[in-house]
Order: C-alpha cells, then sequence, then structure tokens
C-alpha cells in the first residue's frame, strides 16, 4: 500500500513537472561556447582533467544514481563514458565538446546537481532516442521467417518474395542495396533467397535478408521536431549530433532525407539485423578503405554466424558488387552507431533502457519524448494508471 502512495505522488509530481532545467537554456549554451572558442582556448588536456575531477565529485554524491520503476543508473558513468568514447565517434573535436559540456557545469553553486541533469540529457536526448529507434524498426518490419534450415520449395520462395515486397514500403532501395551487397549478409556472408544462384538452384542454402538503417529513420523525425522547437538546448539531440557526433551542418539540415540514403545501409539476416538496431552488436572502423571490425558485446554472437574464436578479428569489407555505382556505407554513420553501442554498454544505460523498454514500450512516435522529465512522465503515468485499473477490479470483485 505505502509503495503504492509513492508511486502515485510520483506520476502527479512528474506529470507536473514542465520548466526546462539549466542545461537547456541559452545561457548554458553560452557558456559552453565560451569554454571551447575561449581565448586562449583551452587546451584538450587541461579540459579533460577538469572534466574527469568534476564527475569525480559526482561520483562521491549520494545524488549519483536516479530510479526511474525500480530501475536505477549512475549519471556519473553516463558523462564518463561520453568522455570514453568521444574520439571514437568524432575525434579530438568530440573530446573537446563532452568535456566542454561538464566544464560548463562547474559554475553553478549546485554543480553536482548540474551534472545529474546534464546526464539525464545525454541518456534522453541521445541514447534512449537511438535505443528506441531499434523498438521501431523491428516494429515496421513485415513478418517473415526468422531463419531457414535449407533452400525454400520453389511455389513457397515465390510466396515470400511477393509478401517481402509488399510489404516493404522501401523495395526498390531494399533491391539496390541486395545487388551492391551481392545478396549476401555483409557480416557473417549468409546467402539471401532473392540471390541468382538460389533462384536458379534449388539446393542452395539461404535465408531471409532485410536492409539495416545504421542510423534509424527515427532520428531524422526527432531532428525535424527539434529544428522547430521554440527553445534550443545546450545539448539537445540537435547539438549532441552537430558538436560529437560531427555531422555536418549541411547533412544535418536534411538528415530526413539522408537517413533513406543507400549509404545509410546494408544486407544483414533478420536475427543479425534485429541485434544491430539494439546495439547488442557494432562495427568498428579498422585501418584501409570502407573496412571494419565486428564488436560485439555480452557472452553472446547476437546471431551472427561467425566462428566464436575468430569473431574478434572478423574484418567486413563494403564494396558495390553491382559495379554501378551505389554508394556504399558512410563511415561517419558507422563511427555513430559505434559510439552510441559503446556508450550504452559501458555506462550500464544499455540495461537500463533494455528493461525500460521492455516494460513500457514506447513503440509510438518518438518526438512526443525528447526530454527526460517526458520519459518519467510516461512512465510513471502508465504506473499510475496500472495502479488505478487494480483498485478498480479490486472494488469490483469486493462488492
Amino acid at each position: 500500500m505505502g509503495s503504492t502512495f509513492v508511486r502515485a505522488t510520483q506520476a502527479a509530481r512528474f506529470a507536473n513537472s514542465e520548466s526546462l532545467s539549466e542545461v537547456e537554456s541559452g545561457a548554458f549554451a553560452e557558456r559552453v561556447q565560451s569554454i571551447l572558442h575561449g581565448t586562449p582556448p583551452k587546451d584538450v588536456s587541461t579540459l579533460f582533467q577538469q572534466a574527469s575531477e568534476l564527475i569525480m565529485q559526482l561520483e562521491s554524491d549520494s545524488r549519483d544514481n536516479y530510479v526511474v520503476a525500480e530501475m536505477s543508473l549512475k549519471p556519473s558513468r553516463i558523462l564518463r563514458a561520453s568522455l570514453d568514447h568521444a574520439e571514437q565517434c568524432n575525434g579530438q573535436s568530440a573530446l573537446c565538446y563532452a568535456c566542454a559540456v561538464v566544464v560548463a557545469c562547474s559554475s553553478n553553486m549546485d554543480v553536482v546537481e548540474l551534472l545529474v541533469d546534464l546526464s539525464k540529457v545525454w541518456l534522453s536526448n541521445f541514447l534512449f532516442i537511438f535505443r528506441a529507434s531499434g523498438v521501431q524498426a523491428q516494429a515496421g518490419q513485415p513478418s517473415r521467417p526468422s531463419s531457414l534450415i535449407g533452400p525454400p520449395p520453389q511455389g513457397i520462395l515465390e510466396a515470400m518474395l511477393e509478401a517481402a515486397d509488399a510489404g516493404s514500403p522501401n523495395r526498390e532501395r531494399t533491391e539496390r542495396l541486395l545487388k551492391r551487397d551481392g545478396y549476401r549478409c555483409v557480416v557473417d556472408g549468409s546467402m539471401s533467397y532473392r540471390h541468382p544462384d538460389v533462384i536458379a538452384n534449388a539446393d542452395v542454402s539461404c535465408g531471409p535478408m532485410e536492409a539495416a538503417r545504421i542510423i534509424p529513420r527515427a532520428i531524422g523525425r526527432v531532428i525535424l521536431e527539434e529544428q522547430s522547437a521554440t527553445h534550443q538546448s545546450a545539448v539537445s539531440t540537435l547539438s549532441i549530433l552537430k558538436n560529437y557526433c560531427g555531422i555536418p551542418a549541411e547533412m544535418l539540415n536534411n538528415m530526413a532525407g539522408n537517413i533513406n540514403g543507400d549509404d545509410n545501409g546494408f544486407i544483414l539476416g533478420v536475427t543479425v539485423h534485429r541485434t544491430f538496431d539494439k546495439f547488442n552488436w557494432t562495427l568498428v572502423p579498422v585501418e584501409g578503405q570502407n573496412r571494419y571490425r565486428v564488436e560485439y558485446f555480452g557472452r553472446n554472437c547476437h546471431g551472427l554466424k561467425v566462428p566464436w574464436d575468430e569473431i574478434a578479428t572478423h574484418i567486413v569489407e563494403f564494396k558495390d558488387d553491382s559495379n554501378t555505382g551505389i554508394d556504399v556505407p558512410h563511415r561517419l554513420y558507422i563511427r555513430i552507431h559505434a559510439a552510441v553501442a559503446c556508450m550504452l554498454h559501458i555506462s550500464g544505460a544499455g540495461n537500463f533502457l533494455n528493461e525500460l523498454l521492455r516494460k513500457y514500450g514506447f513503440d509510438d512516435d518518438l518526438t512526443a519524448i525528447p526530454r527526460f522529465e517526458n520519459l518519467l512522465r510516461r512512465v510513471e503515468m502508465q504506473i499510475l494508471s496500472e495502479i488505478c485499473h487494480h483498485t478498480m477490479h479490486m472494488g469490483i470483485h469486493s462488492m
């Protein structure tokens, strides 16, 4: 009964929370810019040391923890992960930005409170949007078999092809990527049932393939929403994508269109696609043009049909097998996916958000919840609704 009252009270409090935090103000944005472009500008090592000391101050404070529906996460781990994986995302430029937004918190009397607010913005405006987009991407896929032991009979194959075409709004894009990637999963080489050899030879092993997006489609919708907002957040989605991820302004302005480009996708087997969207594995750039190594998280191959002892050294190399000038995946997009994946898992935000999504879904339009307070309201109001439903149900049975 006590926990029920606490949850209901929290829901009411979150429902009335509308004010922006200081880290989302124009004044904070100006402080960040003055740190980045001051005279003389601070070198990256000085910024990193100052940011690290502030994060250590947060780690020693009891407020280095927030709880959402009995799930906890340490804000300091998110901020530290933003520093640790910045260079992987966009070199020293990203590291300077990640350090600057932390250092900008030191101008406030209550540094810890501002650091906690900053971590919430990283979580909701960046990590949550990318991770939750995977749920939407999977929900939008046409229903099809998850695996095929052997080649299907010709009649079944034709029915599968017809169903896949009818269910995909991006059939032409998928066909281009299939041709570019040689009708194979780019990671493990599994052959698509659309491959000409499969169609000509019923004995060839194959499976269903999908065109995965590196940057999720929902990000484009969020960007459009952010661009039309009346306030400019210092560490909003747009600011992070531009300053941390290094997406050029001209590319950012047309992000909704770029997300559907050939350079933002590749062909994967169904199971491998699902785990890629969940950021359970990623591709990390290595030396050489269009070459990447597979990096996975946890003691699981996540559907990758690569021997366990070879995954760490497995190299994926993109090229246009169609020889018709189809763009290969953009290195910038792959770097961003890798940085998000590493931040999710190193900070603990991955498990936190996985549980949040498992319990509460968030499979509708993400533009409605770009802020941490909105995220909390969604969770708490759903809990309150469940409590009210349960109370009414118990009342009816007690009559």
